[in-house]
C-alpha cells in the first residue's frame, strides 16, 4: 500500500535500513486454499543503499563504491544475479559477498527489536 512506500521512502531519506512491520488483512484465495479473514503481521525488508551503513565503512571501501564500475563493487547492493563479473556466470567476488553480508548483518541488527517482537 502507499503508506508502506511512504515509510520506505522516509527510512531511505534518513539513510536507514528499510525495514517495516505491518499488520495486514488476509484475503481469501480459494485457488491457494487460503481462508482469509484474519490479520497477519509481516516484516518487509527492502534491499537498497543504506547511507548509515555506508558511512561506517572503511575509507578504501567507500572510495571503491564512489568509483562506480571501476571500483569493483558497482552496483552495490543491487548486484546482478548473472554476469555481475566478467567471465563468471553467477559468481561474486569475495569482496562483493563480504560487503553484501555485512550490510545484511547491519540491517538485521538495526531491526532486532522488530524481529524480536515479530517472533514472540
Amino acid at each position: 500500500s502507499s503508506d508502506l512506500l511512504c515509510l520506505f521512502y522516509q527510512l531511505k531519506k534518513a539513510g536507514k535500513p528499510m525495514t517495516v512491520v505491518k499488520n495486514l488483512q488476509v484475503r481469501e484465495n480459494k485457488w491457494w486454499g487460503i481462508k482469509g479473514g484474519y490479520v497477519a503481521e509481516v516484516l518487509f525488508v527492502m534491499l537498497d543503499k543504506v547511507e548509515e551503513f555506508n558511512n561506517q565503512l572503511p575509507a578504501d571501501t567507500q572510495k571503491a563504491l564512489k568509483l562506480g564500475p571501476a571500483g569493483g563493487l558497482y552496483p552495490f547492493p543491487g548486484f546482478k544475479t548473472i554476469l555481475q563479473n566478467a567471465g563468471e556466470l553467477t559468481a561474486y567476488t569475495p569482496r562483493q559477498l563480504n560487503l553484501l553480508s555485512a550490510q545484511a548483518e547491519y540491517m538485521v541488527n538495526q531491526a532486532s527489536s522488530q524481529l524480536a517482537d515479530l517472533l514472540k
